[in-house]
């Protein structure tokens, strides 16, 4: 009987020990996704709302530049990003994306107005939610845009 607890007590520690390595493993900050140049997202969303619009926006990043392209309703654009780790309990990347051109073609006034609005809320996002299929920019906990693989 003397044995017992002098067998639990190292046992116990073990298991703590396990634990522990576990919790650590699990806050570990995620790497930012690899993104594929050849890879096209398409806008579907804007604030949560379906795109009541066409040609919808494209999304192409480019990891080799740290740049994203792509073509709005009427026009190009081109844009700069930076994306860090993220936290595991969020899974959101924090996202820097700063405009650095867009395109000035004569379009009717409803694309023109569509690109504006797009082109105004790329760079206010902040956060990226990341899958193979889709890409969601948020501006904190408020959906920016959503676009999905095509």
């Amino acid at each position: 009987m003397k044995n017992i607890p002098s067998i639990l007590i190292p046992l116990a520690a073990l298991l703590l020990c396990a634990c522990g390595a576990t919790h650590k493993a699990d806050t570990a900050p995620l790497p930012p996704p690899t993104f594929d140049k050849a890879e096209v997202f398409q806008l579907v969303s804007i604030q949560g709302r379906p795109l009541t619009y066409q040609p919808a926006p494209t999304l192409i990043f480019n990891p080799e530049t740290s740049t994203i392209h792509g073509t709005m309703a009427c026009n190009t654009y081109l844009a700069s990003f930076s994306c860090r780790p993220a936290n595991p309990s969020s899974a959101r990347y924090p996202i820097q994306i700063s405009l650095l051109s867009s395109g000035t073609l004569v379009c009717p006034d409803a694309l023109l107005n569509a690109d504006s609005r797009f082109l105004a809320l790329l760079p206010r996002a902040t956060h990226l939610a990341y899958s193979p299929s889709s890409i969601t920019l948020f501006q904190r906990n408020k959906e920016l845009l959503r676009f999905e693989l095509i």
